[in-house]
């Protein structure tokens, strides 16, 4: 055939179609047999993980973003005072360094972070366990695959064998099935939990590198707020006192 042209893909046997419809229908249908409990109590603890860890890892982003849009706020406030202050005197002189730090501030905080800075590095890590608990999670539609075709031949095979008229030779062809299947869930289901359990047992330091890099982040701009605003900071709380004591009635010209 030409390789050009497209070609329908050949139709299924009507023994595939059957099963395909039997096994739709099993998906409706409540089973007996109870869920694995390992399988269900490592299920939700790494939804828990993966829920509590993409929290954080958008804290750190988001991180950047508050502590930008403060920076630019201040070096906004800095630069109104500063140019509208009506009087050339001690709080002019302050208002303008303070401008000049803030715009400093501004510069260092609204610089995208490079790739190696520490808290950039360490939350990558972060991500990569994240992606490992999703990649465990993407077993999951096969396992329950997997149990439902197993149910649907259990369930058929007690069928057969209540049947009053016997027919050995379907119940021996039931039973080679049902066994395949049996093995199939089973195997898939220990290789799942054990994905489950070799993922679940690195949440300790990838805890504690989560805690780390958002701290970290935050460290960054604190550092920065602290070096450049120093002298307004020292200035505020020298007279932090006398302004405490203001009382505007009692003001004279």
């Amino acid at each position: 055939p030409n390789p050009s042209i497209h070609h329908p893909p050949p139709p299924s046997s009507p023994t595939m179609v059957l099963h395909s419809i039997k096994k739709a229908y099993a998906k409706g249908t409540s089973f007996n047999t109870q869920a694995d409990a390992e399988f269900e109590d490592f299920k939700s603890r790494l939804d828990n993980l993966l829920k509590a860890l993409e929290a954080s890892t958008k804290a750190v982003v988001a991180a950047e973003k508050d502590w930008a849009k403060l920076a630019s706020d201040q070096k906004k406030q800095a630069e109104n005072f500063s140019t509208l202050y009506p009087d050339n005197d001690e709080v002019r002189t302050v208002a303008k360094q303070t401008f000049e730090a803030a715009s400093k501030v501004d510069d260092t905080i609204n610089k995208a972070s490079s790739r190696e800075e520490a808290h950039v590095v360490i939350n990558r890590q972060v991500h990569v366990f994240i992606e490992e608990i999703k990649s465990v999670k993407s077993e999951y539609k096969k396992l329950a695959d997997a149990q439902v075709e197993y149910e649907m031949y259990k369930g058929k095979f007690e069928s057969i064998n209540k049947s009053k008229k016997k027919d050995e030779e379907k119940i021996a062809r039931n039973d080679v099935k049902l066994k395949e299947a049996q093995k199939q869930y089973e195997t898939l289901l220990e290789a799942v939990v054990t994905g489950q359990r070799k993922c679940y047992e690195k949440r300790g330091p990838v805890f504690k590198a989560a805690f780390v890099s958002y701290w970290l982040a935050q460290k960054k701009y604190l550092d920065a707020f602290s070096k450049d605003f120093n002298a307004v900071e020292v200035y505020a709380t020298q007279n932090e006192k006398e302004m405490m004591e203001l009382d505007v009635a009692k003001l004279t010209k």
